[in-house]
């Protein structure tokens, strides 16, 4: 019998050690660690500075159905929004570009839990959220961008028209194979090494053609125009000259130079 008392009074002790209160605590507090957020989810958005998947250059998917129809920069031109480049993080500052001629004003990029946005440099005023719809694919506000694969941060236009319009091999009427690369560089063309088309029409209205540099070095301006499958290369001659010697108002087409009837 007093063996039994024993045991229960060492139970009885036992048991009013535990602190309900305490044990209340700890229940709690397990579950709060549990559906902790992450500190980036609880963090102020506006200071997060992270990595961002989807950096690179993006063109307004409006130009590029333009280029694909008119195979003409300057009759494609006159989209707004144009492109932008997404920086490697946020907080970087950057710009949307309108009408491939100026910049609009700075905005920079925020990650908010799992969605991104632009904001003003400042970070006071949301401009445009941003939709992530695939690698290659990206929504701006009401507007949809494709990224470019291969561009030139150096070049004026960014390696847009080498990569959307020109890239590809080509055979000349002798039969000779001729490549333009994405990255702006030619292949087989009588030492020409490089070319940059232009992107940016400002000045009067040319003939029906576009105008692309090509050299090696600094190189100089040729006329060119696509019809069906072949891309015609010409000079050109001024046809109003500036008030400066060294800038034309309007230019007319001048000797055809080479044609070249795309394989690739």
């Amino acid at each position: 019998m007093k063996r039994i008392l024993l045991l229960l009074l060492i139970a009885s002790c036992a048991f009013s050690c535990v602190n309900p209160a305490a044990e209340q605590e700890a229940a709690n507090k397990d579950s709060i660690v549990l559906n902790e957020p992450s500190p980036e989810a609880t963090s102020d958005f506006r200071t997060l500075d992270t990595s961002l998947s989807f950096a690179g250059l993006w063109v307004n998917e409006t130009y590029i159905d333009n280029i694909r129809k008119t195979r003409s920069p300057r009759q494609s031109q006159d989209v707004m929004e144009s492109c932008i480049t997404i920086p490697s993080r946020t907080l970087q500052v950057t710009r949307m570009v309108e009408g491939f001629h100026e910049g609009a004003e700075d905005v920079v990029v925020v990650k908010d839990r799992n969605s991104y946005k632009l904001y003003d440099a400042n970070l006071n005023t949301l401009q445009k959220e941003l939709g992530l719809i695939s690698p290659t694919r990206l929504k701006i506000g009401d507007q949809f961008f494709s990224r470019i694969s291969h561009h030139d941060t150096t070049l004026t236009d960014l390696g847009i028209l080498e990569e959307l319009l020109f890239s590809g091999r080509y055979e000349l009427e002798n039969g000779k194979e001729v490549i333009f690369t994405s990255d702006g560089r030619i292949q087989g063309l009588d030492g020409f090494e490089r070319y940059d088309p232009l992107i940016d029409y400002t000045t009067s209205p040319l003939g029906n053609f576009d105008l692309v540099n090509m050299g090696p070095g600094k190189g100089k301006d040729y006329g060119y125009r696509f019809k069906g499958d072949t891309l015609q290369i010409f000079g050109t001659i001024c046809a109003t000259p500036g008030e400066d010697s060294n800038f034309c108002d309007s230019l007319v087409q001048g000797t055809m130079l080479y044609k070249l009837v795309r394989k690739q």
